[in-house]
């Protein structure tokens, strides 16, 4: 997989969304589990994979 370049923006706002989802994580709550998923999906939407950038 070769490198991608992203602007800073996108870089904060992709820290952002990972911080959140690892603090839903473990909720039980039916609120939180659908906020958890959105958070996947937009992450997968901003990232192109589905790892979401582990840096």
């Amino acid at each position: 997989m070769k490198p991608s370049l992203y602007d800073f923006t996108n870089v904060v706002r992709i820290l952002k969304l990972r911080k959140e989802r690892h603090e839903l994580l473990h909720s039980n709550k039916a609120a939180d589990i659908n906020r958890h998923h959105e958070i996947s999906k937009e992450l997968f939407k901003l990232t192109g994979n589905d790892i979401y950038l582990r840096f």
